[in-house]
């Protein structure tokens, strides 16, 4: 979404839950550092040949990795970490000018501080709304503080469609 928004500025307001600066983050953390170095060098047999190795002891890993990988559409698992690393906002954050909420949960498990990174990078109007663990509305997209999140997100967006009218 906020890429998208960077630009298309016909958007009134805009929701993120959570807010994610840079999608490869969780991904890069899972490989060891000879294989991140394969990654950024472009080698991409040696990577790929690596990734198959470790598949093929752990099919739990070639199983996630399907799954994973399945959204890039890529070929290779290269590829498709490639594909990872390029879904960031490093360079169209400050283009972003749509009024957005982003959510922030205690907890978050896919992408932690993320939010408060995207939030602390936009330069447009923007909220930054925290659900902590103690009301139990923590880890990736609140999931048993649900009712608690949709308000803030209509409240939100019903704001910022009052301020229009």
């Amino acid at each position: 979404m906020p890429r998208a928004l960077a630009f298309e500025h016909r958007f009134v307001a805009a929701v993120v839950d959570p807010g994610v600066m840079d999608v490869s983050t969780k991904w890069l953390t899972y490989l060891p550092a000879e294989l991140i170095a394969m990654l950024q060098a472009g080698s991409k047999d040696a990577f790929n040949a690596a990734m198959a190795e470790a598949a093929a002891k752990d099919p739990m890993l070639a199983q996630a990795m399907a799954a994973r990988g399945r959204p890039f559409a890529k070929p290779t698992a290269y590829d498709t970490f490639k594909a990872a690393t390029e879904y960031n906002l490093r360079d169209v954050v400050t283009e972003i000018h749509t009024p957005m909420l982003i959510t922030n949960p205690d907890d978050e498990t896919f992408w932690p501080g993320q939010s408060q990174n995207l939030y602390d990078n936009l330069t447009g109007e923007r909220e930054i709304t925290h659900f902590l663990r103690e009301d139990g509305a923590n880890f990736h997209c609140e999931p048993m503080g649900r009712a608690e999140t949709e308000c803030r997100i209509f409240d939100f967006l019903q704001d910022q469609l009052d301020q229009r009218n």
